[in-house]
Formats: structure tokens, sequence, C-alpha cells
């Protein structure tokens, strides 16, 4: 069998401003169920997850942010983080 390290962009979170920035262009909305989504409970998403590497799109950039809700994030995985608001 043949292996193919995959290199990985060395920045994975996404910045606070950045993650309410794209909610805002986002209509305030869910980016996956386009349902409303509350200031607490924000999470930033890789469109193309951070695991499949630079080569695939799995970058931390603008282009490829999301933002969903923390229960939604949870239980994607490992492929985006949460954001924590002070209430």
């Amino acid at each position: 069998a043949e292996f193919t390290k995959i290199i990985k962009h060395s920045f994975r979170i996404f910045d606070k401003s950045m993650v309410i920035e794209k909610w805002k262009e986002q209509g305030k909305l869910d980016a996956e169920t386009g349902k409303p989504l509350d200031i607490n409970n924000l999470a930033g998403d890789h469109i193309i997850a951070h695991k499949e590497g630079i080569k695939a799109g799995g970058v931390t950039t603008w282009e490829n942010l999301q933002v969903i809700s923390k229960n939604r994030n949870q239980k994607k995985g490992s492929s985006s983080q949460f954001l924590k608001m002070a209430a």
C-alpha cells in the first residue's frame, strides 16, 4: 500500500471577529440549516475539512469558512471549532 502525507494548514482556528463577520454575511443564519442562529451559539466550521489538507482546500480562510450552530458543529467532529462568547 502506498501512503500519501497530507500537509495541513498550520492555522486551524477561525478568529472570532472573522466568524462574527461571516455570520452577519450569512444573514445571521446557520449555513447548513438556514435557521436563525444566536450569537451565543456560533461555531466557525471548515467547509472543506481541515483534516483533508491544503491541496484538497482544507484551509482556515474566509472562503472556506461557514458558520453553523455549536451542536451541529459537535456532530461534525474535529473539522471545526467552537466560538465561545460572553453572554
